[in-house]
Formats: C-alpha cells, structure tokens, sequence
C-alpha cells in the first residue's frame, strides 16, 4: 500500500438525447450468453461488436449530459435551462483535456492555455452562483444545494471561507460530481458487453431483488445489490476514472529511502497501484 506522509499537501489545481439512452439500455441486449469463466484482468478492453461502435459515445454523452444536469441541481440547487448546462460541459471539457497537456505554457494554441482560460471562465460563472447565495443569505432567505452548506459555512473562530476556497470546491465537486460518473458508467457498459456471463449474473440478481422489493430502489436494495456492486468495484480497479493524483511536499521528508525535498511535485499512479498492488 502507499501511504501520503503528513508532509505532502494537496495541490490546487444539445439536449440530452433520449436516443442515447435507450441504447444504453438495451447495452446489456447485445450480449450473448455464452458462458464464461471470470472476467478478465486487463485494463482497456476492447469491444467486440460494430454496434458498439455508436453505442459507447452515446452512453457517455447521455451519462454526461445527465450527471452535469444533476450535479448542478445537487450542488448549486437549482435547474439550469440547456444552454447553459452545455456551456458548463464544453468548458469542462475543454479544462479536463488540457489539465494535464504537455507543454505547460498559457498560450492560445496550447490545450494548456485553453484549459486555463476554461477553468476561469468556470470560477468567474460559480462567482456569480456565490455572489447571488450571499444576497439570498443577506436578505433571510435559504439557500438550496451545497451552495447554500458552503457560503453559511462558519468555522469556530467565525470565519467564513473566501471567494477563493468557494470557487476552488465547486470546481472540483462539480467535476467529480459528473465526469466520473459518466466515465465509470461508460467503462462499466464496454466491460459488461465482453463478459456476457457477468450480464446474465447482473440479470439474476436484479430479478431476484425487485422480487423481493418491488421496482422501485431505496438504501436497504442497494445493499443487496452485492454483485452489481462487485462490477462497479471491479471497473474502477480496471478502469480508472482518475489516474493519478498531484501533491506537493510542505517539507523535506524521506520515503522509501529517497529524501524529498520541500516543494517538489509529487505524483501518485493510481492506476499502476490498482492494478499492481
């Protein structure tokens, strides 16, 4: 296992189409039943069929467009109209492929500098979500979602955190809220549609329930729920949402017989670990 030593600090860093969501749901139809053994153990598994082709990206666009939409209800409590929510999606998207894009230089050519631009444009939109949540909070009035936890959030000497901490939060559960969502879904669809007998398992399991319960899913379903449970474990050991994770040395430490000094950027392979470890 790898553990963070106390020295290390976090570093900061079109309609929803209703065509896409019916092919995800009759993702787990193109399966055969062919049995197999287990499921295997490499990553990035490739699809077998042509219709999988079209019916990835529409999992993932459906998933996506969903899990924003969502995430905004949850976080900043509120239901945006569409054009706003694929605004939001294209400057993630922009933001998210540039994040990590050599070189590192703030240009306009640069998916680099794109990013930048991207992420601004996302703190200066979740600026004016604060700004209008301190008005409502001002003048008595509750304010729904996160949002609300995050601008009435005081600490025990009354502080309240800054317009940098508040935008620095929502970015980052807005990101984490949707994307990885979206992502595991998608891996979890290409995954099931190699491993027909997992399918077939899922289908068992899911009769078994709803007979128990009925359709409709509370807590006390989901725990039973064990195998469908095991294949989302499973896909994100396969298929990592996130790869890596950055982090700086606060000081200068030792670890494994290497000293670090402080400042140094840090980077934990998460993928390399849950696959390896």
């Amino acid at each position: 296992m790898c553990h963070r030593p106390s020295a290390v600090k976090r570093t900061h860093t079109s309609s929803f189409c209703s065509a896409a969501v019916s092919k995800c749901q009759q993702a787990v139809h193109l399966t055969s039943s062919t049995p197999c053994c287990h499921m295997h153990t490499t990553p990035a598994l490739p699809v077998n069929s042509p219709n999988s082709v079209t019916l990835l990206p529409l999992c993932f666009i459906a998933c996506w467009g969903r899990g924003l939409r969502a995430c905004c209800q949850v976080v900043l409590g509120r239901d945006y109209p569409e054009p706003v929510i694929s605004r939001l999606s294209g400057l993630y998207t922009t933001w998210a492929a540039g994040l990590l894009a050599w070189p590192f230089i703030d240009l306009p050519f640069t998916a680099y500098g794109n990013a930048v631009r991207a992420k601004q444009q996302l703190l200066d939109w979740f600026q004016a979500a604060v700004d209008e949540a301190r008005q409502q909070l001002a003048a008595g009035q509750s304010v729904p979602g996160i949002l609300g936890s995050l601008v009435s959030a005081v600490d025990e000497h009354g502080n309240r955190l800054t317009d940098e901490q508040l935008g620095d939060n929502l970015l980052l559960i807005m990101l984490a809220g949707h994307d990885t969502s979206s992502t595991t879904l998608t891996n979890v669809m290409a995954n099931l549609h190699n491993h027909p007998h997992v399918v077939e398992r899922l289908r068992e399991e899911q009769c078994r329930v709803t007979a128990r319960h009925g359709q409709r899913i509370t807590g006390a379903i989901l725990k039973e729920m064990t195998y469908a449970d095991a294949v989302i474990r499973e896909t994100l050991r396969l298929n990592n949402v996130v790869a890596g994770l950055m982090r700086q040395a606060a000081k200068d430490f030792e670890m494994g017989g290497y000293r670090v000094p402080e400042g140094t950027v840090l980077y934990l392979p998460l993928t390399h670990i849950a696959h390896n470890d």
